[in-house]
């Protein structure tokens, strides 16, 4: 966690001055990230009610009154934000959306340019295991990618694409993504082959 919040926080330029949103469950893991990035560099956390993550409009007031900077979102939450008319050209605070949790779409990101023409838009990809994200691909507007790709590693990550049969992958060709770090997870608490088996 450390380690991710201080790459995240250097590469776009996070400061005090700052406002995140709170909008992931009190049961996921990304909320370490959500709490402590703001805190560590002495930035404003703002925290909804449970009930304004499902109304697009108090979603979008809750964001103007607080003058929301930095919002780590899903693409769904993104879907519930951009159903309202009212919100177009209102949200000038946000200078970042950071998605995660599901694939990103161009039609998702597209549907957030009028909401909040000044915000840049990154796609983080990360696991349990591993960092809170473990690579990040910033999204240029005149991109023509129906999905946006996981682009690269963090720092001090590197993303391997293996084969069945334990080789790394070719381009063009099928496999599973490895993370080599040492900032992993120990492994699963009381799965010691499970624990062998993905920690490898």
């Amino acid at each position: 966690l450390p380690h991710f919040i201080e790459w995240h926080s250097k590469t776009h330029s996070l400061t005090h001055s700052d406002k995140f949103s709170l909008f992931c469950g009190l049961g996921h893991d990304p909320i370490l990230r959500d709490i402590f990035t703001p805190l560590s560099i002495g930035a404003t956390l703002c925290i909804p009610r449970q009930e304004t993550l499902y109304d697009p409009e108090l979603l979008g007031v809750f964001i103007r009154s607080n003058q929301v900077t930095v919002i780590h979102l899903t693409p769904a939450l993104g879907q519930v934000l951009s159903t309202d008319p009212e919100l177009t050209g209102l949200l000038h605070s946000v200078r970042w959306f950071f998605w995660g949790s599901e694939s990103l779409t161009q039609a998702a990101v597209k549907k957030m340019h009028p909401i909040a023409p000044k915000a840049k838009h990154v796609n983080f990809y990360g696991a349990t295991e591993t960092p809170q994200a473990i690579s990040s691909y910033v999204i240029v507007g005149n991109e023509r990618l129906p999905v946006y790709p996981i682009g690269q590693g963090i720092d001090n990550v590197q993303l391997l694409v293996i084969r069945e049969n334990g080789w790394l992958a070719d381009d063009g060709e099928d496999g599973e993504i490895w993370v080599r770090t040492p900032y992993l997870a120990k492994g699963y608490l009381g799965q010691e082959q499970q624990t062998r088996a993905s920690f490898v």
